[in-house]
């Protein structure tokens, strides 16, 4: 793979510009980390030759303190990505826009008799991620990132084998994580596939598009009904270790006699996380409480959730 100083500032401003929904000049200088006379001379003639072309801001985009930078885009339609993600027992697959707007969007259920690689519900959610249902104007995606809540290496899958992996009560990844098994599915649905931990993926998110937008170095914390994660950005750049799990807050041990793992070791946080915090906050409500109604309270403002979590700690 070529570095850094291999590659020469128009291949960099080139690459930075079509992997986005379009940057204005000093955001360009800001993230590649160059001169602004150098993006400014650079793109001139991009845009001269036709490899680059400059886009106006958008009608109603024009913001409070002036008019907003011409943005450099690529030519031709829209450029889309596919996605897949997985969340509370249903998998959703999408089409969206570099800007991360979500242009299609559909979930499926998923059978919890099959494993994942046999799931019509996956197999749906990645046609769809691969522009099966694409709407008229709309490009082929480039690519589609499915995001797993598990650790895994590219190249390599998860790293490890556990008999709880496939239960039965909720049907894990099993033998397709197994390995990676991102070839076999580009060429299946001819488009190409990347896979990565979705706690990695969210704090890319918050990196570009969210709270991280202004900083260089973040962490993302992940919490879900059944698992915990975080994703680590140094000096703007995603940290995955040298194994490829920088970040697994779920297989930090804590409790010699916990449960037993799907990694196969005993008293993991991801083993006691979900139903902690259920019980925590249950003796704030008179009503039943799930950890999806506790999000959607957190979500509302619910003060109450805080003061429970304290008493617990205390």
């Amino acid at each position: 793979m070529a570095t850094r100083s291999s590659v020469t500032a128009t291949e960099l401003i080139l690459e930075a510009v079509a992997c986005s929904d379009g940057l204005d000049r000093q955001a360009l200088a800001h993230e590649l980390d160059l001169p602004m006379g150098t993006v400014t001379s650079i793109s001139a003639g991009l845009v001269r030759s036709g490899r680059l072309v400059e886009r106006e801001p958008e009608p109603g985009r024009l913001g409070r303190r002036g008019r907003p930078p011409v943005k450099l885009g690529v030519p031709g339609p829209m450029r889309t990505v596919g996605v897949v993600v997985w969340s509370e027992g249903r998998v959703r697959g999408l089409v969206c826009g570099y800007d991360g707007r979500p242009l299609q969007s559909r979930s499926f259920g998923l059978d919890p008799a099959r494993s994942v690689e046999e799931n019509p519900g996956v197999s749906a959610a990645l046609a769809l991620a691969a522009g099966r249902e694409l709407e008229p104007g709309l490009a082929t995606p480039d690519r589609i990132v499915v995001g797993v809540p598990a650790p895994y290496q590219a190249g390599i899958g998860i790293p490890w084998a556990s008999p709880l992996d496939d239960s039965a009560d909720r049907p894990r990844f099993g033998q397709w994580l197994r390995s990676d098994p991102a070839a076999r599915l580009g060429e299946r649905f001819g488009v190409p596939v990347q896979i990565e931990n979705d706690a990695n993926l969210g704090a890319l998110g918050e990196l570009r598009f969210g709270a991280g937008r202004e900083h260089r170095d973040l962490i993302y914390i992940k919490m879900g009904q059944r698992s915990i994660g975080a994703g680590l950005i140094l000096d703007g750049r995603l940290i995955r270790g040298a194994s490829g799990f920088a970040g697994e807050l779920a297989h930090i041990h804590i409790d010699d006699d916990g449960a037993l793992c799907v990694c196969g070791s005993r008293g993991c946080l991801s083993r006691r996380v979900g139903q902690t915090i259920v019980d925590a906050v249950q003796s704030a409500y008179d009503e039943p409480v799930s950890f999806a109604s506790i999000r959607d309270l957190a979500a509302a403002g619910e003060t109450e959730i805080g003061r429970a979590s304290c008493r617990e700690r205390v």
